[in-house]
Parts: structure tokens; sequence; C-alpha cells
């Protein structure tokens, strides 16, 4: 059927939850659909991206997605729904709903809920130089959008106050947004209310995890239908950056830096990780999270149920029948989680920013679905020649509450575009 691909089951070597005898969940396929390409107007906006990266934000329940595009020389965020309504959220030297003039800068990603409201950090100039801003953007109207400040330079926050908005910001379907901001004592992670205005802190410079300090928190995100937290920082005296939670006012360490990685059974194996990036929580409070050690990349699963880490791919684990060189990782969002504990993420088949890729879909009993890979045919969109992205930018994935994925890819044909999979069961 046009526009139709059934996603393959595999199995990983060596992980305990995929053996042999795994088979593909009934219905588990997918449709595909270009949302929009490169160098083509974006849906109905009149407005083209040209050359350049599409950085996806994230995909909701209706199919709408998010990111950052080149609009001429610098960059914007956009939204574009699955029938082709689209909206410049941002573009540099353009106008700022709030006041002031937007940037090149923009830290990806583009959150999005299942309301279809928007929180992401950009650029803006107020009239006392360039700096990061995040915003909310209530689009309950979507004829008007309304935009609101969050937080800006010189916002008070617990800890002191903001002079840089960094990092991206996540917003929940509850509207809550959370943000990174930069101030004298360090990085800090907070949230925000749009019922009360008011910005309370995650983990401020200073926080306190048992007997440990916390620093330079960042790169925060929250679960899209639960007030649960989770973010990066740093022990104070550690190298580099560990994982953490936050819940109830309450910070759980979820993986320290400079520990044993472990196996797919949870066991400690002799490595060790050196950094932990984009830890992130369902409702339920499962985690999935990015771990890096000397052999590189890996993308590792904590339920709430087990409270145990364990590996569900990485270097030297073999899938689709090729060895991983390494899970890919962006700063930004190249692994997902959903509702039900499945997790999203890219396998890199050898070390070349631009070589064999493929995207899985990892179900929760072990199962590792193929929605894309590198010189497959998807059908309504073509042979893939790149999947993603560079390697350690920003092209990240799209997972929404009920299982639409969104990811770029570069056609046979040159394109580069957004691909919108659906479950054929929706």
């Amino acid at each position: 059927m046009k526009g139709r691909m059934l996603g393959m089951a595999v199995t990983v070597a060596g992980l305990a939850l995929a053996g042999a005898g795994s088979v593909r969940a009934a219905g588990l396929g997918f449709t595909y659909k270009s949302l929009f390409t490169l160098d083509q107007p974006l849906g109905d906006t009149g407005a083209t991206p040209t050359n350049g990266e599409i950085e996806n934000g994230n995909v909701n329940k209706d199919g709408t997605a998010t990111g950052v595009v080149n609009w001429g020389d610098g960059e914007g965020a956009f939204l574009i729904t699955v029938d082709g309504k689209g909206l410049v959220l941002s573009e540099q030297d353009k106008e700022c709903p709030t006041g002031g003039t937007f940037g090149n800068g923009i830290n990806n990603k583009v959150s999005l809920n299942d309301s279809g409201n928007v929180a992401f950090t950009v650029t803006n100039d107020r009239g006392n130089g360039a700096t990061d801003e995040t915003f909310f953007v209530d689009r309950s109207d979507p004829l008007k959008p309304k935009w609101t400040s969050v937080v800006k330079a010189g916002t008070p926050v617990t800890g002191g106050t903001v002079n840089n908005a960094v990092s991206f910001a996540t917003i929940s379907n509850a509207n809550d947004v959370v943000f990174t901001g930069a101030l004298d004592s360090g990085t800090g992670t907070y949230i925000w209310s749009p019922t009360t205005n008011r910005i309370d802190p995650v983990s401020p410079p200073g926080a306190k995890v048992g007997d440990l300090t916390l620093s330079n928190a960042r790169r925060v995100q929250i679960a899209q239908n639960a007030r649960i937290v989770t973010f990066e920082a740093q022990v104070d005296g550690d190298d580099n950056y560990g994982a953490y939670m936050w819940k109830d006012g309450v910070i759980t360490e979820l993986v320290r830096w400079n520990t044993p990685a472990p196996d797919a059974a949870g066991n400690p194996t002799s490595a060790s990780f050196d950094e932990m990036r984009g830890p992130i929580a369902n409702a339920d409070g499962d985690i999935a999270v990015l771990g890096h050690t000397a052999d590189g990349w890996g993308a590792y699963l904590m339920t709430a149920k087990d409270k145990k880490l364990i590996r569900i791919a990485g270097p030297g684990d073999t899938v689709d029948g090729a060895k991983v060189n390494q899970v890919a990782n962006s700063f930004r969002n190249d692994i997902r989680i959903g509702e039900d504990g499945s997790v999203l993420f890219v396998a890199r088949f050898d070390d070349q920013d631009q070589g064999q890729r493929g995207l899985y879909l990892r179900q929760p009993d072990g199962t590792l679905i193929t929605v894309a890979k590198t010189g497959a045919d998807l059908p309504g969109i073509g042979k893939v020649d790149v999947l993603q992205g560079d390697i350690g930018g920003d092209s990240g994935l799209g997972f929404s509450t009920d299982g639409k994925i969104t990811f770029p890819v570069t056609a046979s044909d040159g394109k580069r575009q957004l691909v919108l999979a659906t479950p054929t069961n929706q």
C-alpha cells in the first residue's frame, strides 16, 4: 500500500530482554508522510527554509511538528501541522511579539505539547545586546498565538538573577515550562507555571542530593504527562555530568558521573560512564538516558518499577545483523521515551557522521522495531541516503504520547525533509 511500511522486529545480541524468539508487536507498522522539504515553502506560511539541517523538536498527537531551520542566512523556529498549516515562530532580525528583535542563535529543541502549545529559547535583543530568552506560545487560538516571556536576562530566580537562558526549554501537557538559567553562581534548572506565573527552583546552583552538592545543572526536560523533571548536573568535585530527576520538590540521583556502566541485565561492567546526557521521563517515571564510556555512546533505560539501569544498545552490540559503532547523540533530544516505556533511538553502524544508521523503537518486552534505516525505501518518501543528520548536531527526534515519530532524512533525490511516521493501528 502506498505510504505504508511494516516495522521489522530485530533483536540485539546479548540483550536479555530481546531474545531470539522476539516477534513484531501486532499492528506495529508505520505509514510515512513528508511534512516539508528544505528549499520549498513551509506549508502555507509563504516562507522557505533554506540549506542546512532540519533540527527536529517534537511531534504531538495531532501530527504537528516543531523544530529549527535556516531562513536565509539565519536560524529560526518553525511549526508545521500534518495538513500543511505552518507558523514561523522566529526569524533573524524580525520583531519578537513580546518586544525586541530575534537574533540568529536558537537553542533547540522547540518543545511542543498535545494542545499545540510551544516553548523554546531563542536569542532576543531588547536594546541591551542579544541574550537568550525563553518563551511560551499559547496556540489555543491558532490564528492569534499568545506569547509570554518566561525568563530573560534580569529575571530573579532562586539563587540569583538570570543573565542568560541557556539550553532548551521543554513544555508539558499542563503547560509547565522548564528551562536552564545562567547565574553568576553557575547554571540552574527551573520550572515555570502559567497558572501562577511563578518560577520555582528544580536544581539551582548549590542544590543538595543527600550530602552531595550539585552545580551547573543543564539540559532540563519535563515529562509530557507528569510534573517529573529530568536534567544533567555535576556534583561538586566531579569532572563531568550525571543524570538527575526532580519530583515533588525532591531531587533523586539517577546515574552519577564515573560510575560503572551496566550490561543488559543491569549488572555493572568494567566500563565507567564519563558523561550522561539527555535523561527524559514518562508519566510513570521510567527514564531513558544516553551514557558515554570509553567505547562511545549507548542507550540506557531505568524503569520506575525496577529502579535499575540497563543497557538497551551500544558499541559492539549487533542490531539488524550489523555491529553498532555507537548510539547517535546530539546535545538535545536523540533519545525519547514513550508513555508505555518504549525507547526511541538511533544506532550508528560505522564511524562516519553521515554513514549507516537505523532508527529503532525498543518495545517494553525488549523487541526492537525498525522505523527507518539508511538505504531502505520509505514508501512515499524514497530511498534514505542520510538518516537524521550530523552526529553531534542538533537533529533530534520527535515522539508523541501516542507513538507518532518524526525524524529528518535526506532521500536519494537529494531532498532533505522532515518525515512523520504514524503507527498503522491509528
